[in-house]
């Protein structure tokens, strides 16, 4: 199976990867905590998503608002969780996108009350100990806080919040994930806030072809896995800070260049692999049909993939 990956493969090829005995799979699967994202949701939804793939949900993805700091302290949606028995992973915004904050001001401390709110809050609602990706995606120009622009100020700014939230009462266990996305562009290792400041190095990973060569879906798991910034650096730069490895966002998608198969079971079988053989502490897969592109499992237009899922996952 490791040589279809890396050498490339036909749609029987690909229909073979969808048809390979479950057995060989459940042996040994090192299944590590498994989590969805539903858009924000219910609990009541994500037990409909455990029924569909046959297997208990550990984590949860959400996000706190960053459309403005007044909707960034309306928590009142945590109370879905509360005592739900999910640990939460939750994109937490350096800034906000409608008062033209600078990372600069946020290192020196001008919105430290807002975070220290957020730890209160989380606190408040019996989730002291979830997973907070302060500042997802850094590495991309899509998100205000982009790192590459300013390393110095998003390493002390990064700092500066983890030490505001973990000073409040029954937050010294939440966790930060320093989570850049695989692409496109590099991951700003000068961004990296030091290793007491870390928990978790994470990776945002979805199945896009940006090129007519990149259409073949074993070429492009390989690109991947070995490109530059791909998930073999990440499984390096992990392990040389000594911090496990999350995927807080993954999935297919039906974005692609033309001739590509947006139905992709090689990126689920790809994942699943690299999940299982290397330090992964936690995964969510990206079960929602977002604005930039749909990835629902359980609709039609990725039915095999979703298959395959169930089967691995």
């Amino acid at each position: 199976m490791v040589g279809l990956l890396a050498v490339g493969c036909s749609q029987e090829d690909v229909d073979k990867v969808v048809a390979v005995d479950r057995r060989s799979e459940q042996n040994g699967a090192a299944q590590r905590a498994m989590g969805v994202f539903l858009g924000g949701g219910s609990a009541e939804e994500v037990r409909d998503f455990e029924a569909w793939a046959g297997t208990k949900v550990t984590h949860v993805g959400a996000f706190f608002s960053q459309q403005s700091w007044e909707q960034f302290e309306n928590t009142d949606w945590l109370e879905e969780w509360q005592g739900s028995g999910y640990r939460l992973s939750l994109g937490l915004p350096m800034l906000v996108r409608n008062d033209g904050g600078t990372l600069q001001k946020g290192a020196s401390g001008a919105y430290d009350q807002h975070f220290r709110h957020a730890a209160e809050q989380l606190v408040h609602y019996g989730q002291g100990n979830a997973i907070l990706r302060l500042g997802w995606e850094f590495n991309g120009d899509w998100y205000p806080w982009e790192a590459k622009k300013d390393p110095k100020s998003f390493v002390t700014y990064w700092r500066r919040i983890v030490d505001t939230m973990r000073a409040v009462p029954g937050a010294e266990n939440l966790r930060f994930d320093w989570n850049p996305s695989i692409g496109p562009g590099d991951v700003p290792v000068d961004a990296y806030p030091g290793d007491e400041y870390v928990d978790f190095i994470g990776m945002d990973v979805y199945d896009r072809s940006y090129n007519a060569e990149m259409a073949d879906p074993s070429r492009r798991w390989d690109e991947y896995v070995n490109g530059e910034f791909g998930l073999n650096w990440l499984r390096d730069f992990a392990a040389s800070h000594g911090k496990p490895i999350s995927f807080p966002e993954w999935g297919v998608t039906d974005k692609h260049a033309a001739g590509a198969q947006p139905d992709n079971p090689v990126f689920i079988r790809g994942m699943s692999e690299f999940i299982r053989a290397n330090n992964v502490e936690y995964q969510i897969y990206f079960e929602y049909d977002a604005p930039d592109g749909a990835h629902e499992l359980r609709s039609d237009r990725f039915r095999r993939a979703g298959e395959l899922y169930k089967e691995l996952f």
